[in-house]
């Protein structure tokens, strides 16, 4: 399988053989996944000495994260898919952070009676967030940090995802910094979530991609559009 990730603050391309990571690479970039993205495919590959052809599964974060970051991310999914008659397998960025998780730490944060909030940066005034619950990822949402910090009661806190330093300064500007008891700003990394999309199988993603088609981008916002001059929204 060959997973990626260019929906963050970064790029990350991952080859998963036989149940194990056979070869990885990630950048830290806010920019430049598009020129990036295909020769560290290539790179990848060929370090683990794959053909494409032997490729059985490709996987790909959907959203959210960064508008252009999640379409470049997609198309080349969708065209490595279509191109190799293999699946598609997706999940939320916020689903590919909670996977490096290991499960001794979320029993030790469950344990504790502490919250896990997914944050991913928009680049924008609010960002995304989401919590926990035992099938993943719940509850997404786009939230300005100091408007959500209004809305959590006291308690315990781990803050993952790019976009929890944000989260950690709305925490520290209410003096409520002691609440957070992890936190991990990294964006998705490849290497960590591709097990979880490997684990339904082949055979489910290709009915899955049969009855409901291929992954579709995880937005949750609109896209910035600036209009020309004397045009009006329609």
């Amino acid at each position: 399988m060959l997973a990626f990730d260019c929906a963050c603050s970064g790029l990350s391309v991952a080859v998963l053989c036989a149940g194990r990571i056979a070869a990885t690479r990630g950048s830290d970039m806010a920019t430049g996944q598009a020129a990036a993205l295909a020769p560290q495919i290539q790179a990848v590959l060929a370090e683990a000495g794959i053909a494409p052809a032997a490729l059985e599964l490709i996987g790909v974060t959907a959203g959210p994260g960064s508008f252009t970051g999640i379409r470049i991310g997609l198309a080349m999914a969708r065209g490595l898919a279509l191109a190799l008659d293999v699946p598609l397998a997706a999940c939320s960025t916020f689903d590919a952070v909670l996977a490096r998780l290991t499960a001794q730490a979320r029993s030790e944060l469950d344990a504790s009676g502490a919250r896990i909030m997914l944050a991913i940066d928009s680049k924008r005034a609010e960002i995304f967030l989401a919590g926990v619950d035992a099938g993943g990822a719940t509850g997404a949402r786009v939230a300005a940090p100091a408007t959500e910090i209004e809305s959590l009661p006291a308690g315990r806190y781990a803050l993952l995802g790019d976009g929890a330093p944000l989260m950690q300064s709305a925490f520290a500007a209410v003096g409520r910094e002691r609440e957070i008891v992890m936190f991990d700003s990294r964006p998705p990394k490849a290497d960590e979530f591709a097990a979880l999309l490997a684990s339904p199988g082949v055979a489910y993603w290709r009915e899955s991609n049969l009855r409901q088609g291929m992954a579709r981008p995880l937005y949750l916002r609109g896209a910035d559009v600036t209009l020309p001059r004397g045009a009006s929204a329609q």
